[in-house]
């Protein structure tokens, strides 16, 4: 019973039992759970237990159940508890080898979970023990294990205290996300919980108490962490395209956020790499001064690329983490960028994937398995030489070489790994990089290939070639198998700054342009031995040449010339760890002893005791610590609110400020971090100027440093009082018109009443009609005072003809292109002002005076 049935026919079988058990020996207490039963019988003698077996075997015998009874004992182990029966005392049980264990605080659960962990087992240990000298015992087994994984809390005696119930109380329900989540309560019902808090309205969102290592929500942390609560919480977040997003009906998804976002196509990324490869590999000298290193590598828009997908991956490390939302990337067809994004979101989050065999995990999952396309992105074949290369993967390793530099010690694979894997991308010797979907591997016996533990103590393996490798050229081998068998026989792949115990849970890296590097694995090339990746062949190649150069060596002059245009410096000059371990190997073979590994080696270390110091902390640092988070929330908030922003209203509030160098002749402050703009330059004539940055719309003053930090909202140019009325010489056409502007004709006011009040902007436009759809000359004036645009038959007439609300105005905007615009127009003189009711059309002289229209109504709706 219980293997074959549903729960449900099981229960209804134990109800059935336990009634008649509970008919026919009414002084016993039975308690059944699954296979397993408990009955008790106070104050029996042997015969009587002998006859209340006998009873038993034939009351279960009634409907056809054999049971096994075993009696007279002194203690018994039933569900999780001990009962003591000469005692009479019960205490927590667990077997005797068993190790007992519990989540790591390091893995990526609820903050809740972690903070009722403890809690919870305290409660429960109180409840299996009869006395607090039993509770005292079992506790020392569980302390152990919560110390083992890293719970700083241990469970102490607590007593039960009887409170009266209060009445009425309603409890209420607690959903959970695994991971990473945010929980609801509503007044339905409670559980899941273990501590006791009010009542909830339904749907009421409640962020965590507790500021988590992995960065968390805390009530009071910073401004733009404030910030990313205060956004509307949902249960999912979609980032797609703008193009998929336009057709999507919002209100059908309540509990769903589209956020458009931008990125860049695959070709895109193929032109960007073709002219990163001709700044970094030229293949003739500049022919100009001008055509430097950093100039091309900055026309090739390669770091930009990067600053975008990491931007996008930490938008998703926030809503995941800090909003505890879920979130859904739809980008073109799923195997490029968003395989990019994908992957370095989770190496951000978990940091299992930044371990060797969680990248390889990473590797497997996110791009073999979900199908990106190795063979057609990398022209492996002739069938793809048409499509040129894309360097999707390359470009993602570029992104963890930019995360590993700035988190070098929570990584446990180094640089030169990242290097070896994007060598060995397009080499095509493993086939791990080969074909486009996993039933293309299948079809080539890959997938099926039994995996066997590669040899490590031969002669051959030694050298660097075993009879493995020989003896399966068709199939290939797996690069994961041969980064694992020289990951266990050296150090070429492990990073001795490599620090489990003190990474942060979730990294949250710089991307703006000024933190990038060009990555040196497409400037550096070993001349002296060609590339390092070919581990063998290095090997092979160093060999002779130290024996030959130790041999003309005297003792006293020991002594190479490493030339770094020409040697590989990590090759002629390894580390000290690198070095030792290779010192203990040779001494070791010289002794005639079995060599160690390194790893066991390595692990024998004693590591630093550490003190940990207690102390109060300033404000500043403070300030400091949580500078690069926030900088990091302020990105998302800008890709989250930029995609909130759809079409012309995005247009309108992302206005980009357009910077020029500037020498100031005298000391001017950064409008950004309010920093004097320090850099001061001697001219030739002895006078000192101040570079910086300005804005030649709106007069923003800035450091260098300082603009990607900026806020996208130009003003443009402030709004002028009084200013000159500036008229338009464009021919009038005929044609009729029927506006319908709110305010209409009924409610004219006199010009001369406006003449004294605040005029922004004035002059002649053509406006287009709403129904005839003809163009027709009027005096426009705009007004920042009342709010209003209003417009007259001529500049010499007194009647209001209708007014524009400018507080109903939405977006305004140049367009193109026309339908029945004048003749002699200038198609760049039309602009379109959209409202809440209606689109209007206008058109001026020129492009130059549509714009200063558009600047000057913008600055009064913004």
């Amino acid at each position: 019973m219980g293997a074959y049935d549903s729960s449900d026919v099981c229960d209804l079988i134990r109800l059935y039992i336990l009634d008649i058990l509970g008919k026919r020996f009414p002084s016993v207490l039975f308690s059944l759970y699954r296979d397993d039963a408990l009955a008790i019988s106070r104050g029996a003698n042997g015969h009587t237990l002998d006859r209340l077996r006998k009873d038993l075997i034939s009351a279960f015998g009634s409907v056809r159940l054999k049971i096994t009874i075993e009696t007279n004992l002194t203690t018994v182990d039933f569900l999780d508890v001990t009962f003591d029966l000469v005692s009479g005392t019960y205490k927590p049980y667990h077997k005797p080898n068993e190790r007992l264990s519990y989540i790591s605080t390091s893995s990526c659960q609820p903050p809740i979970v972690f903070m009722n962990l403890v809690k919870g087992v305290s409660k429960r240990i109180l409840n299996l023990s009869s006395s607090q000298d039993i509770f005292n015992v079992a506790t020392l087994y569980y302390n152990e294990a919560l110390a083992l994984n890293g719970f700083k809390d241990h469970i102490f005696y607590m007593p039960v205290l009887s409170f009266p119930r209060r009445r009425r109380r309603s409890g209420y329900w607690q959903w959970a996300r695994t991971a990473h989540h945010i929980s609801f309560r509503t007044a339905l019902g409670r559980i899941g919980s273990f501590r006791e808090k009010p009542k909830l309205q339904t749907g009421s969102l409640e962020s965590n108490r507790t500021l988590r290592q992995n960065g968390s929500l805390d009530p009071k942390g910073d401004i733009v962490n404030s910030s990313v609560q205060g956004l509307h919480k949902v249960s999912l977040h979609i980032l797609g395209e703008k193009a998929q997003m336009k057709g999507i009906k919002v209100d059908s998804f309540r509990q769903c956020d589209f956020i458009p976002v931008d990125f860049f196509e695959v070709r895109h990324i193929k032109a960007s790499f073709k002219k990163l490869m001709k700044a970094c590999v030229p293949s003739a000298p500049p022919s100009s001064p001008e055509h430097t290193l950093y100039k091309g590598v900055e026309d090739s828009e390669w770091l930009l690329q990067v600053q975008n997908v990491m931007q996008l991956a930490g938008a998703v490390v926030d809503l995941l983490d800090v909003q505890g939302s879920s979130v859904i990337i739809c980008l073109e067809d799923g195997w490029d960028v968003t395989t990019q994004i994908v992957s370095v979101a989770q190496i951000l989050l978990d940091p299992y994937y930044r371990t060797l065999e969680g990248f390889k995990a990473l590797i497997e999952k996110e791009w073999l398995s979900c199908g990106h396309r190795f063979t057609h992105r990398s022209n492996q074949t002739a069938a793809n030489q048409a499509s040129g290369f894309a360097a999707i993967f390359l470009q993602f390793l570029d992104i963890v070489h930019q995360i590993h530099r700035q988190f070098p010690l929570s990584f446990e694979y180094n640089q030169y790994f990242l290097k070896f894997m994007a060598y060995h991308y397009v080499s095509n010797r493993f086939r791990t990089f080969m074909m486009d979907t996993e039933f293309e591997r299948m079809e080539a016996g890959w997938l099926l290939e039994e995996k066997k533990a590669p040899k490590v103590d031969g002669p051959d393996e030694e050298s660097g070639f075993s009879p493995k490798h020989s003896s399966t050229p068709v199939i290939g081998l797996s690069i994961w198998d041969y980064i694992e068998k020289h990951h266990r026989r050296s150090t070429v792949f492990f990073n001795f700054m490599y620090s489990p115990s003190d990474y942060d849970v979730v990294l949250r890296p710089y991307s703006n342009l000024q933190n990038l590097v060009i990555w040196n694995y497409f400037l550096n090339e070993d001349l002296a031995h060609g590339p390092s990746y070919d581990i063998e062949i290095m090997g092979r190649e160093m060999r002779p040449n130290d024996n030959e150069q130790d041999a003309d060596l005297t003792p006293h002059r020991r002594r190479k010339i490493i030339n770094g245009c020409y040697d590989n410096i990590l090759v002629q000059e390894p580390n000290f760890f690198s070095w030792e371990f290779q010192e203990i190997h040779r001494l070791e073979t010289e002794l005639g002893h079995l060599p160690q590994k390194w790893k066991v080696l390595w692990d024998k270390l004693e590591q630093p005791t550490r003190e940990s110091l207690h102390r109060q902390t300033s404000f500043n640092t403070q300030l400091v610590r949580l500078h690069g988070r926030s900088i990091h929330k302020r990105s998302t908030l800008e890709i989250l609110l930029k995609g909130k922003l759809l079409g012309e209203t995005a247009k309108m509030f992302s206005q980009q400020h357009r910077f020029e160098k500037q020498s100031y002749t005298t000391p001017a402050y950064c409008d950004y971090c309010s920093h004097v703009l320090w850099g001061l330059v001697k001219t030739g004539d002895g006078k000192s100027l101040f570079p910086g940055m300005h804005c030649v719309n709106c007069g923003y003053n800035c450091h260098e440093k300082c603009m990607p930090h900026v806020p996208k909202n130009c003003k443009r140019l402030k709004a002028v009082p009084d200013t000159s009325a500036s008229s338009s010489s464009i021919s009038k056409t005929g044609g009729s018109e029927a506006s319908s502007v709110s305010g209409g004709t009924g409610s004219c006011q006199m010009y001369d009443h406006f003449s004294g009040e605040h005029r922004t902007h004035e002059g002649y436009l053509y406006k287009r009609g709403a129904l005839l759809k003809g163009w027709k000359q009027r005096w426009f004036v705009l007004d920042s005072m009342k709010h209003q645009l209003r417009y007259y038959d001529a500049m010499e007439d007194s009647s209001c003809k209708g007014y524009i609300d400018l507080g109903e105005v939405v977006s305004v905007q140049p367009i193109k292109n026309v339908q029945g615009a004048p003749k002699k127009s200038d198609e760049n003189g039309c602009f379109e002002l959209r409202t809440m009711r209606r689109v209007y059309n206008f058109l001026d002289t020129d492009a130059k005076s549509a714009q200063e229209w558009i600047d000057k109504i913008q600055s009064c709706i913004q």
